[in-house]
């Protein structure tokens, strides 16, 4: 074998090389594309603390909450000045029996059948675990199994 054949056959293997690492730079960068823009979001707004929590404290215009269960009039919309990174919040601190919060989309439903995923931030105490509970088209409560139980500080999974 000479010089020149050697030297071509390791271009090949070169540009082979390329072309793979191309199409799989490719292939990473536009399967960025099939994930879903975010439906929504909400910080509360900046107010003082109240309870219970109210339509007046959510910051997003297109979004309804509804309060569930016999604890949902003690529900507080809550806030503290330390850490000054502090989040408004709900706190159930008090709520003497079961309750759930909900946030609603006035303008449509959301398809959670494909590459979606739901994130909060959450900080539980005591023996309050949150769950995610959604409610379908059709009227069906789904409550999820998996929660966020105790934490010393705020979670975000």
């Amino acid at each position: 074998m000479n010089l020149i054949n050697l030297i071509s056959g390791k271009m090949k293997i070169m540009q082979i090389f390329i072309t793979l690492i191309l199409l799989v730079l490719s292939v990473t960068n536009g399967s960025a594309q099939y994930r879903p823009a975010l439906f929504f979001r909400e910080d509360w707004k900046e107010t003082p603390a109240a309870t219970p929590v109210t339509q007046d404290h959510v910051s997003n215009e297109n979004l309804l909450l509804n309060l569930y269960g016999a604890g949902a009039d003690s529900i507080k919309k809550s806030h503290h000045p330390n850490p000054v990174d502090d989040p408004y919040y709900i706190w159930s601190g008090l709520c003497p029996d079961n309750w759930a919060v909900t946030l609603k989309s006035k303008k449509s439903y959301v398809d959670l059948s494909e590459f979606s995923k739901i994130k909060w931030r959450s900080k539980q105490s005591g023996f309050r675990c949150l769950h995610v509970i959604i409610k379908l088209a059709d009227g069906t409560w789904l409550v999820s199994d998996q929660s966020d139980d105790k934490s010393k500080d705020w979670r975000i999974p």
